[in-house]
């Protein structure tokens, strides 16, 4: 039986984020800059909700003209999976359903620390089959 790696082998460190207040126009902008699909919401300091540009894309069709006075939390995917650093990756695939949001929050001492997305989970199972 192989080794069982940890959210933290593969997790993003200290993932940009954006507050709940904030317009989608903003959001999208700044996704972009990073260019990253999934942004964490945060409202004082917390997380609420993950932003994804597939969220972004569903508001863009129903009111393209309106993304400046749209809000983040309007449109946000609740937190509904979280984990820690040191969560096995066996537990987290056994929980976590890989459909909206597609990736799961990382909290430490009650810190937004990481973000596992689909690519960790995938960049994990290559490692594990190359290591077979």
């Amino acid at each position: 039986m192989g080794r069982n790696p940890t959210v933290r082998e593969y997790m993003t460190y200290a993932p940009q984020a954006i507050a709940h207040d904030q317009s989608v126009s903003e959001a999208l902008n700044y996704m972009r800059k990073l260019r990253i699909r999934h942004l964490p919401v945060l409202r004082a300091g917390k997380p609420i909700g993950v932003l994804t540009d597939h969220d972004i894309g569903l508001a863009t069709k129903l009111k393209p003209h309106d993304l400046t006075s749209l809000k983040v939390e309007d449109i946000l995917v609740p937190v509904t999976h979280t984990t820690t650093p040191d969560t096995f990756l066996s537990e987290i695939t056994a929980r976590v359903s890989w459909k909206e949001p597609t990736c799961v929050l990382v909290i430490a001492d009650n810190v937004l620390v990481g973000i596992f997305t689909e690519s960790d989970a995938y960049r994990a199972l290559s490692d594990a089959i190359l290591s077979a």
